[in-house]
């Protein structure tokens, strides 16, 4: 039987990822907010690219509220960036994942802990690099996360 919390877990991250795919290709073409987040919800959620079902709402929110107050979350990123990367140096790729990371926090789009949902990005960051990408990732959001007010204590 399904355990109800690992499967929102899994939803939540299933958007987490779809999000920064999303805005992705948005950076990366003419297309609008709105229409990718249609294209992922009509077409690639039931494409069977995702192994599990994705939390539509928190997918919806993420891309919005990432486009919505992307100034805000440039300004956050230019502010926490370490000296060693600068925004020009970011691939695009690793830019959706700061914005989106940026949008949750800033937006308060949920209630998980801090720690828990750097570690998501940090996972979905390894996912695409093998460097020290995972590592800036999770330092950045650190700083992001004490900045905006979260208690970076590990939940039990």
């Amino acid at each position: 039987m399904a355990q109800p919390h690992r499967n929102h877990f899994e939803k939540s991250r299933a958007a987490r990822l779809a999000a920064v795919q999303a805005l992705y290709q948005i950076s990366e073409t003419e297309e609008t907010a709105s229409a990718v987040i249609e294209e992922f919800i009509l077409h690639r959620f039931n494409s069977g690219d995702y192994p599990v079902s994705v939390d539509i709402s928190l997918f919806r929110n993420l891309i919005t509220t990432a486009h919505e107050r992307r100034q805000d979350i440039t300004d956050l990123i230019l502010a926490n960036l370490s000296q060693e990367w600068s925004i020009e140096r970011l691939e695009s790729i690793l830019k959706a994942i700061l914005q989106v990371a940026t949008a949750e926090f800033l937006g308060k789009l949920t209630t998980i802990p801090a720690p828990v949902i750097i570690s998501e990005y940090v996972d979905i960051t390894h996912g695409f690099f093998e460097g020290k990408e995972p590592g800036f990732v999770n330092s950045y959001l650190d700083k992001v996360a004490k900045n905006l007010g979260y208690s970076l204590t590990k939940p039990k």
